[in-house]
């Protein structure tokens, strides 16, 4: 089964396939950003760079796979909102998805036995996405822990990546501050002292 990507409109525009606009984005950008991807693709011949997907190996293959997933994460970052900030990548609208994804493709021809869209080249495009995402989301709480507990600093005024202040104060209130969060982390830091007094003395079994 071979699936046609979707065709949306180029994330440049700020707007979203229907014509009305994305949600205000004033992400930091790179005076680089995007230069070293259009001379690797100036060097092809104008043509998009070249990755492949193999049914043995669900992720990006071929000398441009890294560059593929960077892409995704650079995306990410740049597309995905803060305020109103997704919980994980499978909450993300497809509005966004279809945005990140496209723009992606728009540099990289990704293929599995030379076919693009196949239903594996997706599945691969989406679990990148989801880890990326989550890595995203790990760094800045992990940035803002650092520097509210470790560093003793005020992290409202210390963002992440230079981050808009107002994103930034939306994220710890929101997001990393939120009380439906905290108390899930309270239950698995319970569920993991449980599982730890569950294997005390125990030094049977295969490894």
């Amino acid at each position: 089964m071979t699936l046609t990507p979707s065709t949306v409109a180029s994330p440049s525009t700020r707007a979203s396939a229907s014509g009305a606009p994305l949600a205000k984005q004033r992400r930091v950008r790179g005076p680089t950003r995007g230069k070293r991807i259009k001379r690797i693709i100036a060097e092809n011949k104008g043509e998009r760079i070249p990755a492949y997907v193999t049914p043995g190996m669900r992720a990006f293959w071929g000398i441009n796979a890294n560059k593929v997933a960077s892409e995704i994460g650079t995306q990410i970052r740049w597309i995905c909102p803060i305020q109103g900030f997704y919980s994980s990548w499978n909450n993300v609208s497809d509005e966004y998805k279809n945005l990140i994804l496209q723009a992606v493709r728009d540099k990289f021809k990704v293929t599995e036995n030379d076919v693009e869209g196949t239903e594996l080249v997706e599945q691969v495009f989406n679990e990148k996405a989801n880890l990326l995402y989550k890595d995203w989301k790990w760094r800045m709480n992990d940035f803002y822990t650092k520097t509210a507990k470790t560093a003793g600093l005020d992290a409202y005024q210390h963002p992440f990546q230079k981050m808009p202040l107002d994103d930034w104060k939306y994220m710890i209130d929101h997001v990393f501050k939120d009380p439906k969060r905290e108390a899930d982390r309270e239950k698995q830091r319970i569920a993991n002292e449980g599982n730890d007094d569950d294997g005390n003395g125990d030094d049977g079994g295969n490894t």
